[in-house]
């Protein structure tokens, strides 16, 4: 470039930039003022997002069998206030890409909560509830009930594991230890929020709930509980009078089932139960065997039914129970009738022997 077309270029610059300089100044200064404010307002709504959502790039990841509490992905108790009809709290977790609910590894919720009701609640209910993703993997119910001049609280729940649980609540905070199987539309590979709600309906009031940091998610190759029931006939014929047994073994192929319950159901006019009916089992991990012994006291044809009932499944088998005559009838009859043939026979015996020695006799005497 030549020193006159420079020169020429420097000025027109210069003339540009005198005649604009004071609204570049002013577009500068208000670029700076917004893009301050940006800052700000980002920095604040930072600031504002639950803790959990702001820690999201730094939640743990479940990605091997194994239980992880809320302490261990990064949380210790949530405890929120209770003020509107719907209260939440919420956490931060990771599963693999490859993360679904069964065949070859299955999520649990362990839920330790605790729900503390207002001393001058009126009649309801509340619902607390777990969700993840498009699944809800717990519900449990709070019920405010008059009962003549007091109100009393229960909580009831149901599950895979443990079936249908309830009970009455000795005091206004309801401490609930719950389990189970996430649903598979609570099952998401990456990123997820486990949301926890506290629903209140009609004059319940509620000051708080809190989720305890042992609350946790499970990862286990073992599927839902699947109980099964096989049913062992009495041996040989049943007799009147006699005692036999109905045996049975409960298998299960999944996670320990817990509150599992055999009962039998028989006609009580033929058949006495010696024991009790039904059967409890705190926990059913691969098999249990069992029976129930019953006493025959009416002879005929009955029908005896076996069923489980757990947390997945009831199942019924029925079996016939024939009860002939107790072979006791015949056994008394038999000597009596032993004894007489005996007594037939020899009598018939020393008939012969008699008509012999007279034939003798008269032979001898016609020798004469």
């Amino acid at each position: 470039m030549n020193s006159t077309l420079a020169r020429t270029l420097d000025a027109r610059i210069r003339t540009v930039t005198s005649h604009s300089r004071h609204a570049s100044v002013v577009a500068a200064i208000r670029w700076i003022t917004g893009a301050r404010r940006t800052l700000l307002a980002v920095g604040l709504s930072l600031l504002l997002l639950p803790q959990s959502l702001a820690a999201a790039d730094d939640a743990a990841v479940i990605d091997s069998f194994g239980t992880w509490t809320l302490e261990e992905l990064g949380y210790g108790d949530l405890n929120m206030p209770v003020s509107e009809a719907k209260t939440f709290g919420q956490v931060e977790y990771r599963l693999p890409p490859a993360a679904s609910q069964g065949p070859d590894g299955w999520y649990i919720i362990h839920l330790h909560s605790n729900v503390e009701i207002a001393e001058d609640t009126g009649e309801g209910y509340a619902i607390l509830s777990a969700r993840a993703a498009i699944g809800t993997m717990a519900q449990i119910e709070y019920v405010v009930a008059r009962e003549g001049d007091s109100l009393t609280t229960s909580w009831n729940s149901l599950d895979f594991v443990n079936g249908r649980m309830e009970e009455v609540a000795s005091s206004r905070n309801v401490e609930v230890r719950f389990m189970n199987y996430f649903t598979r539309g609570a099952v998401k590979p990456g990123d997820n929020t486990l949301v926890f709600k506290l629903e209140t309906f009609r004059d319940i009031k509620v000051n708080s709930f809190t989720v305890f940091s042992d609350s946790a998610i499970e990862y286990t190759p073992l599927a839902p509980p699947d109980l099964k029931l096989e049913v062992e006939l009495p041996e040989g014929r049943v007799k009147r009078g006699e005692e036999f047994s109905i045996g049975y073994r409960l298998s299960n192929e999944g996670y320990p089932a817990s509150g599992v319950e055999v009962a039998a159901d028989y006609p009580g006019e033929a058949l006495a139960l010696l024991g009790e009916t039904p059967h409890l089992y705190t926990s059913v991990g691969e098999a249990v065997d069992g029976a129930f012994t019953f006493e025959a006291t009416r002879a005929g044809s009955y029908v005896v039914a076996i069923g489980v009932e757990g947390p997945t499944r009831d199942s019924v088998t029925e079996i016939q129970v024939v009860v002939d005559r107790p072979a006791a009838t015949w056994t008394k009859v038999r000597p009596w009738v032993i004894g007489a043939s005996v007594a037939i026979i020899a009598v018939v015996l020393v008939l012969r022997v008699v008509r012999r020695a007279a034939g003798q006799t008269k032979s001898l005497g016609g020798g004469e």
